[in-house]
């Protein structure tokens, strides 16, 4: 069977270049025979392997020239393919296809052919001796060598062989896996590794046997974690999404969903393409299949969890707290806060504008964080459906420095799933929370029962309500010490030094019983972070709160080596209540006209100085 990759030839004629030695050829004359063999047209010689039975016959067939493999694709001493096209087995004819050039690997010989009116022009065109070598699956461009130097430019490079692709300057084909040229490019021995066995070069190599089973990649470790289902895997295992709308249909997301899949041809510039040859530059996690957000490879995510207990105001806190960061960040310190990848922050961003944009409660008001749906997503894991939290993903940049972008990844959980009776053995929902780089416990003080006792008399509607949540807190915290310790492997009794804020909510209803308030102020100054006004408030917060509230003080010190108490108020105000105009219930929520956060993105920007101190110096 004959396979047609492009249109017909007219008056056109064929160029022929070795890609190693420079050699060319135009030809006008069929059949035309490149091979090893004594009546080959163009004979490989001497370099060519004198057991090899590598050979392509070039034939006129009507209007189109045909290639045709002279024997199976069959491998070296059964290590390497003998015949590549494209960087692939050939195995069947195939017609050139015009103006496209195509590359043809014959043993340890790599030509490229192109069919058109002007093949001498192509040929001059190509430069042989500079090779663009690029890791394929971040595009990230290693360096531009002369042919004899990729395999040690990968090794100095300390990229994964398997992972780096080549294409040579001048030529517009499909760039070229260096793991199906092993045997011309040479397996690199990394400085850290034992130098490559016969077995591991035979590892590297593409399968020439029946088709390969599908390689099970490992959920529990590798370079890269999926922010959607929390599984592990390699740079190498990473799928795209397929972009040309023929290609419908994935085997995990459904029949709506673009089709995944392992990219093994690229352009010029190393972006993989699907099966029409359509730009993919859409990634996707090996696991799930759900889509990783932009720059995914490109910089580490910096993930700040939100916990807290049913009721304490979690969802409005990081609403709010998103639109006052865009704002201080610049002001303050000359950063830009934008989304990294909008798509993931829809449903974050219809709240803030739904809250920013009305003119009355009801209409801002913010729904309760459920345990499913909503800031949820259910997600094929080990084979059952879980519901995970979405991640909001966000980044974070010097206005004065280049490549000074920081990812951050906020996650907002139901409270409830921090509760014991909701835990589980594997409590997929709150991974995040033990690879966080920074956490934030929002305490709600009008749940617990010392704070109500001080606070009686004061006009506030959720404290007149008789049915509010329990309070549970400390025992969350616990319940974290528990389940972060026990994901890491660390033990019971150590602490961990990551930063942990206490932030103590609604400082609108309590700061007058707070006897040191007047003493606490804001430690933002001349686009540092005054620490010493930092410490002193934090510690006159955690005295406060030790006094009502010891066991969240203890469990919290007890979790971090590096925690800071915070005041804050997410309103500025008391909330109030209204009728709900479709229930006809009494609900509660801030005036969204009114609205002016205290404090709020302290605790963030205290973080941020942790993480990022070249971003958010401190005094």
């Amino acid at each position: 069977m004959k396979i047609s990759l492009g249109q017909k030839s007219k008056a056109v004629h064929l160029g022929i270049k070795n890609l190693i030695t420079g050699e060319s050829r135009n030809n006008q004359r069929y059949p035309f025979i490149i091979g090893a063999s004594n009546n080959s047209d163009w004979r490989l010689g001497e370099s060519s392997n004198p057991w090899s039975s590598g050979m392509v016959s070039i034939t006129k067939e009507g209007s189109e020239l045909v290639i045709t493999p002279a024997a199976a694709s069959s491998a070296n001493n059964t290590r390497f393919h003998s015949l590549l096209l494209n960087g692939e087995p050939f195995l069947e004819p195939v017609a050139l296809p015009r103006d496209s050039p195509i590359t043809i690997k014959i043993d340890t010989h790599l030509f490229a052919l192109f069919l058109g009116q002007n093949p001498k022009g192509w040929v001059d065109q190509i430069n042989i001796e500079q090779w663009t070598v690029f890791n394929g699956r971040s595009n990230q461009v290693l360096g531009t060598v002369g042919f004899d130097q990729i395999g040690e430019l990968i090794a100095t490079s300390g990229h994964d062989f398997n992972e780096c692709a080549i294409a040579v300057q001048g030529l517009n084909a499909t760039a070229l896996w260096v793991a199906a040229l092993p045997d011309i490019i040479g397996v690199p021995v990394y400085e850290t590794q034992e130098p490559e066995t016969d077995h591991a070069q035979q590892a590297l190599a593409p399968a020439i046997e029946a088709e390969p089973e599908p390689e099970l990649i490992p959920t529990g470790q590798g370079e890269y974690h999926c922010p959607i289902c929390w599984q592990h895997f390699d740079g190498r295992h990473i799928l795209n999404i397929a972009s040309h709308p023929s290609l419908r249909g994935d085997e995990l997301l459904g029949a709506s969903q673009m089709r995944r899949f392992s990219p093994n041809r690229f352009d010029d510039e190393g972006n993989a393409l699907d099966e029409f040859d359509l730009i993919a530059p859409d990634m996707a996690c090996p696991h799930c299949h759900h889509r990783l957000p932009l720059g995914f490879v490109e910089m580490p995510q910096n993930i700040f969890s939100i916990v807290g207990a049913p009721s304490s105001g979690k969802s409005y806190y990081l609403s709010i707290l998103i639109q006052q960061l865009k704002r201080t960040l610049f002001e303050k310190f000359d950063l830009t806060f934008s989304d990294q990848d909008p798509e993931y922050n829809i449903e974050l961003n219809a709240s803030i504008n739904r809250l920013f944009s009305a003119n009355t409660p009801e209409q801002g008001r913010i729904v309760k964080t459920q345990l499913t749906g909503g800031v949820y997503r259910r997600v094929k894991r080990d084979g059952q459906d879980v519901d995970l939290p979405k991640p909001y993903i966000y980044n974070a940049s010097s206005n004065k420095q280049e490549s000074s972008d920081k990812c951050i990844v906020f996650y907002d959980n139901a409270g409830e799933h921090f509760l014991p009776q909701n835990s589980t053995s594997e409590d997929f929902h709150i991974l995040h929370v033990a690879r966080a780089k920074a956490i934030f416990f929002i305490f709600d003080p009008i749940s617990n029962i010392e704070f109500k006792r001080k606070l009686r008399g004061v006009e506030s509607v959720q404290l007149e309500l008789e049915q509010y949540e329990p309070d549970n807190q400390d025992v969350i915290l616990a319940q974290m010490n528990v389940k972060i310790k026990k994901a890491l492997g660390r033990p019971f009794a150590s602490k961990l030094d990551f930063p942990l804020s206490i932030i103590v909510g609604k400082s609108d209803v309590w700061q007058h019983i707070m006897e040191d308030w007047d003493e606490i102020s804001n430690p933002m100054i001349e686009g540092r972070l005054d620490q010493t006004i930092l410490d002193h408030g934090s510690k006159l917060t955690r005295n406060f709160l030790a006094k009502l509230c010891p066991a969240v003080v203890a469990g919290a010190e007890k979790l971090s080596s590096n925690v800071r108490f915070f005041p804050v108020s997410a309103f500025g105000h008391k909330p109030g209540t209204y009728i709900d105009s479709n229930t006809g219930d009494e609900q509660i929520a801030p005036d969204p006209q009114s609205i002016n956060p205290q404090m709020l993105e302290i605790p963030t920007v205290w973080a941020l100085s942790q993480i990022a101190p070249e971003l958010v110096p401190l005094a």
